[in-house]
């Protein structure tokens, strides 16, 4: 879950839900985002590929 928009003073309070649900939190630069966003939509591409194999 990718979340651009969550500024600086909302980040602690987002974090700690996320903690509270289970979910780890990592803080990424702009450049990791697009890596990872490029990352995503390869994945999504190869298994929309794979579905439409079957």
């Amino acid at each position: 879950m990718l979340m651009n928009q969550a500024g600086k003073h909302e980040l602690p309070i987002i974090n700690k839900r996320l903690a509270q649900a289970g979910l780890h939190v990592t803080r990424v630069s702009g450049q990791e985002e697009d890596a990872l966003l490029d990352e995503a939509s390869e994945q999504v591409a190869a298994e929309s590929y794979e579905g439409g194999m079957a």
